[in-house]
């Protein structure tokens, strides 16, 4: 049995730093006993906030399992450099953006039925990303959009691409082709609207729009796009590429979308997928030999099993049970009040695709707990005395324990290999050509699974065996340990070797 302790960091990630020095305290304070924190699994956004949290829990030795923050440095603190200890799942901006810029300079192919569709080529792109101004104190606070922008652009030059050169002179960061907007209450900076105008006014507007901005604002962005007085933007002659930020909204709105894809198709690039690749658990979610030979029953479970749990758990919370009568089955019922709460009745979902990220992030750590030892021979004196709270653990009772415990989940999660539902998992090395003064880039694993999908039109999907709005054009990166995605468009990755 594993304990959840819960961490509220606040609206913005504004109490991150408290939530963080009441997990250390609690992990050092012998008489919490089993409910000292062994480890941590979160903190999904790419904020300073956050960034201190991790630092912070990382000073206390503590592994962290991030899970959808995507800023490079996101656990780079000076003058320590990147926590040894954050080992995130996701991949980091600088590979999302690589591989989508790669993507939107040569296209990806895709065949449906007897129509060939995909990502067209482009030759020029812009890049536009929320900038906050920082807070009072004067630190920055935002720390993806602008970063994943102007590593897009960078990667877009690299690969012959050519910025637009209609940025200038709004918005403009250091980086060719990418715009910054800001909200009227931010201050002087230019707002989303007059970004999108200024990108969809000229004479020869850019080819490709690549969306970095927060999944909040893409709403108000498609609407401003779609409906523009301009031809390139109103006649869908642009193509928009998002980010993986936008999953949220495009899990919410699949059927705005779907009304609007004959001219205003939307690419994005999800951190995991949305809807089960239709392959079984032996060739896609098996864990390594190591935990199916340790008997865990839970290892390896079938993509289509989380999936359809997910979707279960989503409908039970949007309805309300019905009570079965003698003989029959339990039922949910759509619940009116629900429905009424959402604009023309559309019920908000989760991400599927954050949901995945948090699933395999817990797995992480549940395959890398190590045993209890003696403690599952205590006697039923004992476990009687603990139940009435007469008797603690000696497991975490004491530093020595603790920190031999903590330890080894350490090395365990370092050593993580297997395949979950986002595709194959492990941790880098930390060392590279980019990355702090010593070349320290981190835990990330650089061949993590990047893909690309189309939000549009409903389609049956031969896999799942039912319709679906979303659907992947392209998968690059590794699947297994050995085996990377196979697709033509693929940035190289380096394969994964054991020992």
């Amino acid at each position: 049995m594993i304990k959840l302790l819960l961490g509220n960091a606040g609206e913005g990630w504004a109490h991150a730093e408290t939530t963080a020095e009441e997990i250390v305290a609690r992990a050092r304070n012998e008489r919490s006993g089993m409910d000292r924190p062994i480890a941590a699994v979160g903190f999904g956004q790419s904020l300073v906030p956050n960034g201190a949290a991790i630092q912070k829990i990382s000073e206390a030795f503590i592994p962290i399992v991030g899970t959808t923050a995507t800023y490079d440095d996101v656990a780079l603190s000076e003058p320590w450099g990147h926590s040894g200890f954050y080992f995130p799942i996701a991949p980091s901006n600088s590979r999302i953006a690589e591989q989508a810029a790669y993507w939107a300079r040569h296209g990806a192919s895709w065949k449906d039925g007897d129509s060939e569709e995909g990502l067209p080529a482009h030759a020029t792109a812009v890049a536009i990303a929320h900038d906050p101004p920082p807070p009072g104190d004067g630190e920055e606070h935002e720390q993806y959009g602008p970063h994943l922008a102007e590593r897009f652009m960078d990667f877009f030059e690299r690969f012959d691409g050519e910025p637009w050169r209609g940025s200038e002179g709004l918005g403009e960061s250091e980086q060719a082709g990418v715009l910054l907007y800001q909200e009227e209450s931010e201050g002087d900076g230019p707002t989303l609207r007059e970004v999108v105008k200024k990108v969809c006014a000229p004479e020869e507007p850019p080819e490709l729009l690549y969306y970095a901005g927060r999944a909040q604002d893409f709403k108000a962005f498609y609407e401003e796009f779609r409906k523009s007085a301009w031809e390139a933007c109103h006649r869908g002659e642009m193509t928009i590429l998002g980010g993986d930020d936008v999953s949220k909204f495009i899990s919410d709105e699949e059927a705005l979308i779907e009304s609007n894809s004959e001219r205003h198709r939307v690419f994005y690039t999800p951190l995991a997928p949305s809807d089960s690749w239709g392959v079984q658990a032996e060739e896609s979610s098996g864990a390594d030999d190591e935990s199916v030979e340790n008997g865990d029953e839970n290892a390896g479970t079938d993509d289509e099993e989380f999936y359809d749990g997910v979707r279960g758990l989503v409908t039970e919370s949007q309805g309300v049970k019905k009570e079965p009568e003698e003989g029959e089955e339990e039922t949910t019922e759509e619940d009116p009040k629900a429905s009424a709460k959402e604009e023309g009745g559309n019920k908000k979902a989760p991400s599927y695709a954050h949901a995945v990220m948090g699933y395999d992030a817990l797995n992480v750590v549940t395959w890398s707990l190590p045993s209890v030892g003696s403690e599952g021979n205590v006697s039923w004196a004992r476990e009687l005395l603990r139940g009435v709270g007469m008797d603690r653990s000696a497991f975490l009772n004491s530093d020595e324990g603790y920190e031999k415990e903590r330890n080894e989940l350490y090395r365990k999660i370092r050593g993580t290999e297997f395949t979950g539902v986002s595709g194959y998992i492990a941790f880098g090395s930390g060392q590279g050509d980019e990355g702090d003064e010593e070349g320290n880039r981190g835990n990330w694993l650089g061949g993590r699974m990047v893909q690309l999908v189309l939000a549009g039109a409903e389609r049956y999907n031969e896999d799942t065996e039912r319709g679906q709005r979303q659907h992947v054009i392209q998968r690059c990166g590794l699947r297994n340990a050995d085996k990377p995605e196979e697709g033509e468009q693929c940035v190289p990755v380096e394969l994964q070797r054991g020992d």
